[in-house]
């Protein structure tokens, strides 16, 4: 599964603004590894799920909100956000990151091959 698929949305929600690609690095069962790739003016709206991710921004620049509160990132930069954390991210710019998973979610492929996410349902942090 180490290959560009279309993302059209995270955690049932859609992406605005555009698509995102996710390619999956590694899949060890305990955690996912993504390499995920948002166009300028690309957005997840904000939502939560059972898993917490760390994010490592290479390349670009992105914004968005993390438990109510703004961030912004340029490249070099990371941040987490916990299981049950409402957050949303929007690509200022082309972007590229490294997301790290835990628990890993479930991976499903949809008929047209894009990857979607799944997780177990945590109570609001």
């Amino acid at each position: 599964m180490n290959e560009w698929r279309a993302l059209a949305g995270v955690d049932g929600g859609v992406l605005v603004g555009g698509r995102g690609e996710v390619k999956v690095l590694e899949n060890g069962g305990l955690g996912l590894l993504l390499e995920v790739h948002f166009q300028a003016g690309v957005s997840s709206l904000e939502h939560h799920h059972g898993h917490d991710s760390y994010l490592y921004l290479l390349s670009g620049q992105i914004s968005g909100m993390v438990g109510g509160e703004p961030f912004e990132l340029q490249a070099g930069a990371s941040l987490v956000h916990r299981a049950g954390v409402d957050h949303s991210v929007h690509a200022v710019v082309d972007s590229c990151w490294l997301e790290f998973k835990a628990p890993a979610p479930r991976l499903t492929i949809d008929p047209i091959g894009a990857l979607g996410m799944t997780s177990d349902e945590v109570q609001e942090a």
